[in-house]
């Protein structure tokens, strides 16, 4: 099992691009806790796998073997005595593959030709990223943060400064002088740090030290808000899921910019606001934004170089989610895609914006 990035999952589709897949997707949180539940989970959704496909023409026998890979993870007791939120799992003639992921699925699977992904792309367009600072007379921590990681950035501002203050006799742990001292040095090193120059930036600690670092006006994006109280008692993970807290609005920003600017081009030709012209502007590479609403699928066929779109209202065999389609050929094509609640969605369960 590989880290899943936007690489691989392009490789993946495009190896997997004709063939019959079975995707499921199943959330594992609490499955740690008790494997019976992520092997029970994935016992019934292989059962209807198992279903769709003998509609498919499949007899039971070569349905299960199609499946058997899968139903052998279902009582293997190591495989799921470690996961993260939420498993993604595809099946198709040739192998079974498996990801485990920082984010949250609903219970899912899907026949149909080429892989499911719609679910997945949320991991990689809200990688906001944002940083925390956790400042302490002790220690100084910087971590890299997005939505869903995590890590902190090895730095010698501490080694730095206790050879300064000791060669100049400065008692940084007693002293307010000394502590300004010591906070003045944190703001001039730490802009080689951060990388993403714009990111927010959280602080962490106690109410005494982050006062003091914030008078002195630092070269850097502060959020308004704060984690107070000891920072040294806290593990990367802790701070990440304060950090998380505090930063809802900034993770639906990109969201909400996306709708206000369709709304804006709405009238215009710079958008698509239906299922039938969302699928030849995404494989013709033409989406820049893709916005669909979460748990709704189309069936369908498309044929490209006829243009020929037939809708359908339940899956048929050899058919595709459409939905599904635009969203995979946009991610393909470089543009971006954002699932929406029921109630936001606006002309379309499958609307866009365009390039040009």
């Amino acid at each position: 099992m590989n880290y899943l990035t936007k690489d691989l999952l392009t490789s993946l589709i495009k190896e997997n691009y004709n063939e019959k897949c079975v995707s499921i997707f199943i959330p594992t949180a609490q499955v740690g806790k008790e494997a019976s539940v992520g092997s029970i989970s994935l016992k019934n959704l292989l059962d209807i796998a198992k279903i769709e496909l003998q509609k498919d023409g499949f007899s039971s026998k070569k349905a299960h073997q199609f499946l058997r890979s899968a139903y052998d993870l279902v009582d293997n007791s190591m495989f799921w005595s470690y996961q993260k939120e939420g498993l993604w799992i595809f099946i198709t003639s040739e192998e079974i593959d498996y990801y485990r992921l920082p984010i949250g699925f609903k219970q899912l699977v899907i026949l149909s030709k080429g892989l499911y992904i719609q679910p997945l792309l949320k991991f990689f367009v809200a990688d906001t990223d944002f940083y925390i600072l956790a400042l302490s007379q002790q220690k100084i921590r910087l971590i890299h943060c997005t939505k869903y990681s995590s890590k902190e950035i090895n730095n010698d501002i501490n080694n730095k400064w206790e050879s300064v203050y000791q060669s100049n006799g400065i008692d940084c742990e007693d002293s307010k002088k000394g502590i300004c001292k010591f906070l003045q040095h944190v703001s001039s090193s730490l802009l080689k740090y951060i990388d993403v120059k714009d990111a927010p930036i959280i602080l962490a600690g106690v109410d005494y030290i982050l006062s003091i670092f914030k008078e002195l006006q630092p070269q850097i994006n502060i959020h308004k808000k704060v984690i107070l109280g000891n920072s040294d008692d806290l593990s990367v993970d802790e701070l990440h899921g304060k950090g998380l807290e505090l930063l809802e609005a900034y993770f639906n920003k990109p969201i909400h910019k996306a709708q206000e600017e369709y709304k804006h081009k709405s009238e215009s030709k710079q958008v698509c606001n239906c299922i039938e012209k969302a699928i030849s502007s995404a494989y013709n590479g033409r989406i820049k934004t893709l916005l669909v609403t979460a748990g709704v699928r189309q069936w369908g066929t498309y044929k490209p170089y006829s243009n020929d779109i037939i809708l359908y209202e339940d899956r048929k065999p050899n058919s595709i989610d459409l939905i599904n389609f635009a969203a995979t050929h946009t991610f393909l094509n470089g543009g971006k895609v954002y699932e929406v609640n029921h109630g936001k969605a606006l002309d379309s369960y499958c609307y866009g914006i365009l390039k040009y």
